[in-house]
């Protein structure tokens, strides 16, 4: 366990006094002034001292336990738990991993400050457990709960799901929130997350985290670190004051869910911890492929089938389904963040659907004008992870990006500031500004690799 020890002169540094009398010892604080203070405080009063401790703070279950010395005994107790405080603040200051590609919302100052407030916060239930004097000087053990109900429901969920980890390696993950995008907030919830895990994990189970991370490069970093799994923490605001944590354990080879290591909860969330959730760094590679895969719209009008696994090589197709009439555009976004906007297009024609009118891509009359569908994995790989996006609307969207024949009729869109990726995203936020209804649907597939399909992907 980390320990902050302040080099101010109220610390206090104890050990536990196994017997009565004069003969305990007292462990030098780092200021002079505090270890002359706890001698003089706290030696007469062994009877008082079971339970103390030789360090500053100190966890017991859900309660924080700190000594503290002072003039009075409120001013003894007050500045225990500021160094609760501190200690708190050092946990949320720690970030889980170095982040070797964080782009944006990296706004320290403004964190250190949100940081502060939400320890300042999140102590409750404080009480004095032992109290001890000399002349002036006097002593407290001071407990406190640990107020935040983040921090609760995390290491509840984390004592859920431990005994539930597979055997072998598997790596942490930050959380991230509705856009794929880690946050300080999802930092936090690992570095709490985490002990409780290693507490009730089962003895071959291994959890490790690296030093640092590009998730856009996670294939690699799974290799790196020998790891048969890895850990998704999905965070989801509900509303303004509601979170929805989700854990699940995926196999670092397929990509699927193992469906009994599965863990969730949903609770309301301090409002000093909201601050914490701005955005520090990406889980895609291109921020417009998580812009289009988090686009909400209205759920149950639309929905797309497709199988949670393909083969390498081997032609697929899908379906969506609408409960209204209208027109559907549909998009690939592969584990880069790359789109590929795969209906309307010859594939599907003019994108339209209705109750008694799905639609299937590749359309039967594209694939007898040779369209297809092609899952491929980039070389070297052994599986990817990729989703479809589907938005429906009741007229046709005007939507950048135009067919060739070098793409084979698919929309292939172009990244950057400028490119059609971004014209797509703008397009897609602006239904909602101007109140036009439409409708989503995402599904995830994996695509397994094999030497067969390689070959096919590579036309030989």
């Amino acid at each position: 366990m980390t320990v902050l020890r302040a080099d101010r002169g109220w610390v206090l540094v104890l050990i536990v006094a196994t017997g009565a009398g004069c003969a305990a010892s007292v462990t030098e604080a780092k200021a002079p002034i505090a270890a002359r203070a706890s001698r003089d405080a706290v030696l007469p009063c062994n009877e008082l001292r079971d339970g103390w401790t030789n360090r500053d703070v100190f966890s017991d279950g859900e309660r924080l336990f700190a000594v503290g010395a002072g003039d009075a005994k409120s001013d003894a107790q007050g500045r225990a738990q500021q160094a609760m405080t501190q200690w708190l603040g050092a946990r949320i200051s720690s970030k889980s991993v170095d982040w070797s590609a964080s782009v944006g919302g990296r706004d320290e100052t403004k964190f250190e400050s949100s940081a502060e407030t939400y320890a300042s916060h999140s102590l409750a239930g404080c009480k004095v457990e032992r109290a001890c004097a000399t002349g002036e000087q006097i002593a407290v053990l001071v407990s406190c709960m640990q107020g935040s109900v983040f921090e609760r429901q995390l290491g509840a969920l984390g004592r859920e799901l431990g005994p539930k980890l597979p055997v072998g390696t598997t790596l942490l993950l930050p959380g991230v929130n509705e856009d794929q995008f880690v946050t300080r907030l999802g930092e936090l919830a690992l570095t709490t997350l985490r002990p409780a895990l290693e507490q009730t994990k089962q003895s071959s189970a291994i959890l490790a985290t690296p030093s640092s991370l590009r998730l856009t490069e996670l294939r690699s970093v799974l290799r790196d670190q020998h790891a048969s799994h890895w850990l998704a923490l999905d965070m989801h605001l509900l509303g303004t004051d509601r979170l929805q944590v989700v854990a699940t354990v995926r196999d670092a080879q397929t990509d699927l869910e193992i469906p009994e290591a599965h863990a969730s909860r949903t609770f309301d969330i301090e409002p000093e911890l909201l601050a914490l959730s701005d955005s520090r760094g990406p889980l895609f590679g291109q921020r417009a492929g998580a812009d289009v895969a988090a686009l909400s719209g209205r759920e149950g009008v639309v929905s797309v089938s497709i199988a949670s696994r393909l083969d390498e090589g081997k032609d697929t197709s899908f379906e969506i389904r609408a409960t209204e009439d209208g027109y559907v555009v549909a998009y690939v976004i592969d584990e880069r963040g790359a789109l590929t906007r795969v209906a309307p297009s010859p594939l599907a024609q003019d994108g339209r659907i209705g109750p008694k009118l799905p639609l299937r891509v590749p359309t039967l009359v594209a694939e007898r004008a040779g369209y297809t569908l092609r899952p491929c994995v980039p070389p070297g790989q052994p599986v990817a992870r990729e989703q479809l996006k589907v938005v429906w609307s009741k007229t046709p969207l005007d939507l950048p990006g135009q067919p060739s024949k070098e793409t084979g009729g698919y929309v292939v869109l172009e990244p950057g500031a400028t490119g059609d990726q971004r014209k797509l995203v703008s397009a897609l936020e602006g239904l909602r500004g101007r109140g036009v209804p439409f409708g989503t649907a995402l599904a995830t597939y994996v695509i397994e690799g094999s030497p067969d399909g390689a070959r096919v992907c590579a036309g030989h």
